[in-house]
């Protein structure tokens, strides 16, 4: 058995422990998990459960704060965005701090992100973790209108004046009496038009059609009745006008 003078295991325990205490610190000084949990959130959405073929928008509330950001996400930062389980089922669309991640698998998943530094490529922050279900059900780009739907259509007159004119116009305000799920008031019926002089020709499709596909922005079983409104100007007094609707 070999003995160290008391002197001697001071200064050998002095030195494991400054070498421990060095390695402490660069480890520490690299485990961003430690240091950073950025929180993401959806974006537009009431409830964490989405369709199959339908995709949510995910941000960094950390870094992203105002409307701008939406906008121009900022590009300093890159990241690596993953979805658990990674079955193949999800695809990201964008490693920006704001990103659309779409789902054709049905099933529960889990959304985080690592955060690297674009110019040096460190990793400087690591991000919580968001559930997302995915029902059995289908988000479909169309839809067709429904039998028993009927299209009803009110009729006024508009006015504007200005300082070199004054203008009269009639409108027609349109809506279906039938509700259609996924789809927004702000996305109006489709119609195609044909305007002569003096023939006015407007035929509106048998579909509905998602706009924003692959993204719902309303919440999930929303209904709602489609609406429109069309302008039919150039009229004059006393002068009759054709108008099909179709």
């Amino acid at each position: 058995m070999t003995c160290i003078p008391f002197n001697r295991k001071l200064l050998f325990f002095t030195a494991i422990v400054t070498f421990a205490l060095g390695a402490c610190r660069k480890e520490s000084s690299n485990t961003v998990l430690d240091t950073a949990h950025n929180n993401i959130r959806f974006a537009y959405m009431h409830l964490n459960r989405i369709k199959v073929n339908q995709a949510i928008a995910v941000y960094d509330s950390t870094f992203i704060k105002d409307s701008i950001d939406f906008v121009s996400p900022p590009t300093d930062k890159y990241y690596f965005w993953e979805v658990i389980p990674a079955i193949g089922c999800d695809s990201v669309m964008d490693n920006k701090g704001i990103t659309g991640i779409a789902f054709k698998c049905s099933g529960t998943y889990f959304i985080t992100a690592k955060i690297y530094d674009s110019v040096t490529q460190d990793l400087i922050a690591t991000t919580d973790t968001l559930e997302i279900n995915v029902t059995a059900d289908t988000l479909y780009p169309v839809q067709q209108l429904k039998s028993n739907d009927t299209l009803q259509i009110q009729t006024g007159l508009a006015k504007s004046h200005s300082a070199t004119r004054d203008e009269v116009w009639l409108y027609l305000n349109f809506g279906t009496t039938q509700k259609y799920l996924h789809h927004h008031p702000s996305e109006p019926m489709d119609y195609s038009s044909n305007i002569t002089a003096g023939n006015y020709s407007f035929v509106f499709s048998n579909e509905i059609r998602l706009k924003s596909y692959p993204f719902c922005w309303i919440p999930y079983g929303a209904a709602f009745n489609m609406p429109g409104w069309i302008d039919i100007r150039n009229l004059s007094y006393g002068v009759p006008a054709l108008l099909s609707i179709t």
